[in-house]
């Protein structure tokens, strides 16, 4: 059997027809990926599995952009049957005709389903095709992670929705969509519904998910944000809340302020280890921001964590310190005096770490006005 032959074998998990030497080791992910290169695999036409194989055994490696190289191949490689499945269910609609239950004893694959298509009646064509693009949608998913992690989020929504036209309650991208909406369109209220409704069709469709109740959470901030206008405003709200003296009472046609089922949800997902992590690597990389003067960043990072941190003097006062860098007066002296009333320690801790991260003159402002604070 070639090289090549061998290496599709073992990436498909398909026996090789001669088996290797005895008490020799199955090849590692590293091996095969070595192999993979050699043959230079990369832009050369190939059946969906193998490109997913591929860009799976890449992903696992934790070498992302060759990942979504293999991911993008296999997506291509699928897209006559995606088409296929799309035309049919909208004929399906138009006829009203529910698709079958199930598809036989077992899914058939890509080629296997397009190549049968025309001999299925049309519910047996829906549920098999359907069927068949199973591990497209896997693909597709963790191609938005890739783009994810990468910080490219139009490219992961865009991952995410071609699952979801679909498989509208796939659950990788529907959590994944959810996320990243209220993280990077807090402030649009169309988006902030459509996070709402994914969060909410998670906990309906994935009711044993280890994520539940983080969804829940998140569910219930995408619609007090949407309350409040926003998720900065609600930010704002959240600290001007902790401001003594209490704050007045809000004008006519205000948004309604927060339930106790909404705080109560707010507090159990600022417990959860994970997202004390993403608020602690946040707050970081806000520090790093103010101590090199970018402000607008710092602000923006600030304002998402400021939901699960509002009674941190540290994040109030960072917040502060780039609204005062920014010059939006009087909210920085508001917010400041909050940070300060809340624990003059924590206001002198951030500018220790101003300090430690080479911003020796902001640190030595930032405490004088501490000093002159009461």
């Amino acid at each position: 059997m070639s090289t090549a032959s061998l290496l599709l074998s073992s990436l498909l998990s398909v026996a090789p027809a001669a088996p290797p030497p005895a008490g020799e080791p199955p090849p590692t992910p590293e091996a095969l990926l070595k192999q993979v290169e050699e043959l230079g695999l990369a832009g050369k036409d190939k059946p969906f599995e193998v490109s997913a194989a591929i860009g799976k055994l890449y992903w696992n490696q934790g070498r992302r952009d060759e990942a979504l190289t293999y991911f993008a191949e296999a997506v291509k490689a699928s897209e006559p049957v995606r088409a296929r499945y799309v035309a049919l269910r909208k004929k399906a609609f138009a006829s009203k005709t529910p698709p079958a239950p199930k598809c036989g004893e077992s899914p058939p694959t890509l080629k296997e389903a397009l190549a049968r298509a025309d001999a299925w009646k049309l519910p047996e064509a829906l549920a098999c095709l359907r069927a068949s693009l199973e591990p497209v949608l896997e693909v597709q998913a963790l191609a938005g992670h890739v783009h994810h992690l990468a910080g490219r989020p139009e490219g992961a929504l865009a991952a995410y929705g071609a699952v979801l036209d679909v498989a509208d309650a796939y659950e990788e991208a529907l959590f994944g969509e959810g996320v990243l909406l209220l993280e990077t369109k807090g402030d649009d209220p169309a988006s902030l519904e459509q996070a709402r409704s994914d969060f909410e069709r998670y906990v309906q469709r994935h009711p044993a998910s280890a994520r539940v109740d983080r969804a829940r959470a998140l569910g219930a901030r995408a619609q007090a944000a949407k309350n409040a206008g926003g998720l900065s405003k609600l930010a704002e709200a959240r600290v001007a809340a902790a401001a003594p003296p209490p704050a007045p009472p809000s004008p006519a046609g205000a948004p309604p302020p927060l339930s106790a089922e909404q705080v109560a949800a707010f507090q159990q997902a600022a417990q959860r280890p994970e997202v004390q992590a993403d608020v602690a690597k946040k707050v970081d990389e806000a520090e790093g921001h103010l101590a090199a003067g970018r402000f607008d960043p710092a602000l923006e990072l600030y304002k998402a964590v400021m939901p699960y941190s509002a009674q941190d003097g540290r994040v109030q006062a960072g917040m502060a310190w780039a609204l005062l860098g920014l010059n939006r007066q009087p909210m920085a002296d508001r917010v400041f005096g909050v940070a300060v009333a809340t624990s003059r320690a924590s206001v002198q801790q951030l500018a220790d770490a101003l300090r430690g991260k080479g911003d020796a003159a902001g640190a030595a402002k930032l405490e004088a006005k501490l000093a002159e604070a009461k």
